[in-house]
């Protein structure tokens, strides 16, 4: 299947990890952002400290 076609699995599965993230204590702000064009998107991460932010990538890294 091609990116184009998972692009609604994308974003039920953002929109849920950005919920989760914001309740992390850890976690001081999480947002997800994309192009005029909406073919790229970014997640927008400040944590406490750098020891616990990365998490996003790692769960999102099927999708690269």
């Amino acid at each position: 299947m091609s990116k184009e076609g998972r692009k609604p699995e994308f974003k039920a599965l953002a929109a849920g990890l950005v919920a989760e993230s914001c309740r992390e204590s850890r976690c001081l702000a999480y947002g997800l952002g994309c192009s005029v064009e909406a073919h790229e998107y970014v997640f927008i991460e400040h944590y406490v400290n750098e020891a616990t932010a990365g998490v996003a990538a790692a769960l999102m890294s099927s999708f690269s």
